[in-house]
């Protein structure tokens, strides 16, 4: 987080507001999956169903963590633009 944001503060808060987030989310769609399960009758379906669930969550939260660097990058990029415009437009 230190090499998109400048100030050190601004990319801890940015990092603590996603681990929350992802906590949060982690949590919720375990609550959900768990409610769907289906009857389990023996062993080797209960982990069937629970490698199947455990892949899906891991699944989601790798994408949404590209997705949030990609997103932290560009708009790292789109600022550092704007604010060498903002230089060019004073010189």
């Amino acid at each position: 987080m230190h090499t998109i944001f400048k100030e050190e503060k601004t990319g801890d808060a940015v990092n603590n507001i996603l681990l929350a987030a992802y906590f949060l989310l982690n949590i919720g769609y375990s609550i959900l999956k768990i409610t769907e399960w289906k009857t389990v009758v023996n062993l080797s379906e209960m982990l069937n169903e629970t490698t199947i669930n455990i892949g899906q969550i891991v699944l989601l939260l790798a994408i949404l963590h590209h997705v949030n660097i990609i997103a932290l990058i560009v708009g790292r990029k789109i600022i550092n633009k704007n604010q060498s415009v903002k230089l060019q437009a004073k010189n």
